[in-house]
């Protein structure tokens, strides 16, 4: 049977006005940023989530970098756990202003804190970015007690970019035995050698192609791309050993450019006994619940649930 789009984004599909054209995301990455930055302007905007409060800081990363970072709790809220959200963006887009709306309402919903890090984007940056989430994470886990919350029942969470980041960081918290309670890994980005796609699955992609993806793999792994030299923290996908990583929520398109790798992450994670919830979310791209849809309603509220359960 052909692909097709979900009901509810079919009606956005036919209406340009409400689905715009995918293609002015493709080009170089400058043209990319200058394209987005209107869009990063508008989610700026957005209003936060009633009863949640913010509060900024400065974290020294271990090579003396001071990451910003943002934390979101609930008014009242009494959650003993937490996450620390690693933002999207392919690796070389965003920063943590722009996620206030979306942060404060999975807050509002789960009654979980959240720490959102501004780590440090590709290819300014040289150091594999999973070492800034994870100095943010054990940062968090060295003030715990100043936030009110348990150490051991922190996640790791991020979407798209910042989520190949959350993953890359929970293999570096395996391996310096730092116990990670959760990955939440919403539409991942695990692997520098996905920069195809089938014909038939090309026509349905929004926002993130084949070609946005290899150009964000080159600004991060620069002339290491497709090689043996890529680190499983630099791209999750290369990681040959999954046993004893943090139990794994995630979530993924049926049309998304990162569908079969999130699967095959999902089929390793569970060979090795981790354990693992994986949606594959049928006729949806990649970002879809950045539109209005009933259905993208449905996966925030899934996704604070996955957190109300840390």
């Amino acid at each position: 049977m052909a692909y097709r789009y979900h009901p509810e984004l079919k009606k956005l599909v036919e209406d340009p006005a409400g689905f715009p054209p995918a293609e002015k995301f493709v080009g170089t990455l400058d043209e990319m940023r200058e394209f987005a930055a209107p869009l990063y302007a508008e989610m700026c905007e957005l209003p936060m989530a009633e009863g949640v409060t913010t509060c900024d800081y400065v974290i020294p990363t271990t090579d003396g970098y001071p990451m910003r970072a943002r934390w979101y709790c609930k008014e009242g809220s009494t959650a003993r756990s937490a996450a620390v959200y690693v933002h999207g963006g392919g690796m070389i887009l965003m920063g943590i202003d722009e996620m206030d709306a979306d942060l404060s309402r999975y807050v509002a919903q789960s009654g979980v804190p959240i720490l959102s890090l501004d780590y440090r984007l590709a290819p300014e940056n040289p150091r594999p970015q999973a070492e800034d989430a994870l100095d943010g994470y054990q940062w968090l886990v060295s003030h715990a007690a100043e936030f009110g919350i348990d150490p051991e029942r922190i996640a790791l969470m991020g979407d798209s970019g910042g989520a190949g980041i959350a993953a890359g960081a929970a293999i570096l918290a395996r391996d310096r035995g730092v116990h990670v309670a959760r990955q939440i890994l919403i539409y991942p980005m695990l692997d520098d050698r996905t920069v195809a796609s089938d014909d038939e699955l090309d026509s349905f992609l929004h926002v993130w192609f084949a070609e946005n993806n290899a150009m964000a793999w080159e600004a991060v792994l620069g002339e290491r791309r497709g090689t043996d030299e890529v680190l499983p923290c630099e791209a999750p996908a290369r990681n040959r050993d999954f046993a004893g990583l943090a139990p794994a929520f995630l979530e993924v398109g049926e049309l998304d450019l990162f569908r079969d790798e999130t699967m095959e992450y999902a089929r390793r994670l569970m060979d090795a006994r981790v354990p693992t919830e994986l949606h594959v979310l049928t006729g949806l791209t990649h970002t879809y619940d950045t539109f209005p849809l009933p259905i993208a309603e449905k996966a925030f509220e899934y996704r604070s649930y996955a957190l109300s359960q840390l």
